[in-house]
């Protein structure tokens, strides 16, 4: 990883600064018999140091560094080298350079924190023992190496310590900032990305699982709270024994979250055992032990909506302040995100309704249908589903099927409710519906897109029906689900003249027209339906149905 740019600053731009201090230092007051005393290897040593330095330096201060971390060791041991001449050619133990001796303790302290200062340290130590027993005894008396020897290398193993100690605690702290950079960016993310699911089951449930992958938590819940009995309901839970938990309720003020709730404030807590607010009742039922958890408040002004729970960091570290604060600015998000899911799925509710009383209005009129369009539309929706209808455009066939005989408003009620057989003109008054049914929908814009099932749903797979004769492929998938859906239902339910029949001999009949009436697609996905389903659907939907007229 490329270290802090302050702490490469540090050591190039220091050296830099401490070599030029001891030039100064050891040439300027000898004057010009110190410099022609100098020999040619003390200039070439001391000006390759500084060619490499200032090259470093500019780069450094240019942005262009490469990252040195690979080079590392061959640095300090070309910076100890260098040093180590440059102290022999300028007088030993009476040199100043030694004092540049930190920078290769102070560069392996950068990259490899107290291990690298450490051995950096021993390699000086060696060095600087090699240039003083090297001496010459005539040049110095060896009580004076023995103390530079004594006190010396002790005191370059105290830089290392002290610098390794450094560089790591700015080593961590830089990652804990790329940590929470990240996170930020990830809470960014997710803010944008919740804002885009509109299905409140399904945002719930991307709610817990980024708010767990942003703070590394081992588990985490979503409470929302009931309007009615002020409880916090358990709507998703992310971790062992999970399902455990969907649909507890936790009272007001109870344990964490009920704390949370009615304070409308996030927590934090370190230990969650010793905790008095904390209640295990939950850890209990799902055998999880909470060691340390946080808490945010799920809210719109003042209102609480719910809760959002996080236990246990995944790397057995605690929670800090910092993740708190990254959770309590999700669960603004999230609240908003929530809220804007329940007004829309409020608005799909009514319109919904709004569908259904149309249903409803008609089979007031024709009392002999009862029930068959919710059922119906039930039957339609599974059968189009098996034929690999989207999400989206199930919902289009629904209110179709729903309002399928919409256009009977236009029937008299004399051909609508007569007890015997149609007459031919009686017979095409009735057809006219589906055009009817059409220029109803067509024209309310909410429904225009539901219009072509009510126009379609008497057309036939061999293209004999009406009111377009269309056939095959041209014909919608809606209709043409719709159709055996109808069929189903009409074989199910009494009819004047007989009993309702069983699914069983329905799927039979369906499939003796399959490629004639019926889409043998549609046909195959009604045999893949168990019938448990079947019964299931037409006990929700309603029971009663005798048609007289099959229309």
């Amino acid at each position: 990883m490329q270290q802090p740019r302050s702490l490469q600053f540090t050591v190039i731009g220091g050296f830099s600064a401490v070599l030029l201090l001891v030039v100064i230092a050891e040439i300027l007051p000898g004057g010009g018999a110190l410099i022609a005393e100098r020999g040619l290897l003390f200039y070439g040593i001391l000006a390759s140091t500084a060619v490499i330095h200032l090259a470093l330096l500019s780069l450094l201060l240019s942005g262009r560094l490469p990252d040195l971390s690979k080079f590392s060791v061959p640095l300090v041991v070309l910076y100890t080298s260098l040093i180590g001449l440059l102290v022999q050619q300028s007088g030993g133990v009476h040199s100043s350079f030694h004092l540049l001796f930190a920078v290769p303790i102070l560069t392996a302290a950068v990259y490899h924190h107290i291990r690298g200062a450490t051995y950096a340290a021993i390699l000086v130590g060696a060095v600087w023992s090699s240039v003083l027993l090297l001496s010459r005894p005539d040049e110095v008396d060896f009580s004076v190496i023995r103390i530079h020897l004594l006190v010396g290398n002790p005191m370059w193993l105290l830089v290392a310590l002290m610098a390794g100690l450094l560089a790591r605690v700015e080593h961590e702290t830089q990652l804990r900032n790329e940590e929470l950079l990240q996170a930020e960016r990830e809470l960014v993310e997710a803010g944008i990305n919740l804002s885009s699911i509109l299905e409140l089951g399904e945002l719930l449930n991307r709610i817990v699982e980024l708010a767990a992958s942003v703070v590394k938590a081992e588990a985490a819940s979503l409470l929302l709270r009931d309007a009615k009995t002020g409880e916090l309901v358990f709507e998703v839970v992310l971790g062992e024994k999970s399902q455990d938990l969907i649909g507890v309720r936790i009272q007001p003020g109870q344990g964490v979250v009920g704390w949370v709730a009615e304070h409308l404030e996030p927590l934090l807590i370190a230990d969650a055992q010793s905790d008095e607010r904390f209640f295990a009742g939950m850890d209990k039922k799902t055998g999880f032990e909470t060691r340390s958890l946080m808490c945010v408040p799920l809210k719109q002004g003042d209102r609480i909506i719910g809760a959002l729970e996080m236990l246990n960091k995944r790397d057995g570290n605690l929670f800090t302040e910092s993740d708190l604060e990254l959770c309590a600015a999700f669960g603004s998000q999230a609240a908003v995100a929530i809220e804007n899911a329940r007004l829309i799925a409020d608005k799909d509710e009514m319109f919904v309704a709004s569908v259904d009383s149309l249903a409803t209005a008609l089979e007031f009129r024709d009392t002999e249908t009862e029930g068959h369009s919710r059922r119906v539309r039930e039957y339609t929706l599974v059968i189009a589903r098996e034929m690999g209808v989207p999400k989206e455009g199930l919902e289009t066939i629904g209110i179709g099927a729903l309002l399928h005989d919409i256009g009977k408003i236009g029937v008299p009620d004399a051909i609508l409710r007569k007890p015997g057989k149609l007459t031919d003109a009686e017979y095409e008054e009735m057809k006219t519906h589906t055009v009817t049914g059409f220029t109803i929908l067509e024209r309310i814009e909410f429904l225009a897109d539901a219009a072509d099932l009510p126009l379609h749903h008497h057309e036939r797979w061999d293209g004999t029906g009406y009111p377009h004769g269309l056939k095959g492929e041209d014909l919608a998938v809606g209709p043409r689900a719709f159709a055996v859906a109808d069929t189903l239902d009409a074989i199910t339910s009494d009819r004047p003249y007989r009993k309702a029949q069983s699914f069983a001999a329905a799927r039979e009949e369906i499939q003796r027209f399959s490629g004639s009436q019926f889409d043998p697609r549609a046909v195959a996905a009604l045999e893949r339906l168990p019938e448990e389903v079947l019964v299931e659907m037409r006990r929700r939907a309603g029971e009663r149905r005798s048609p007289q007229h099959g229309l």
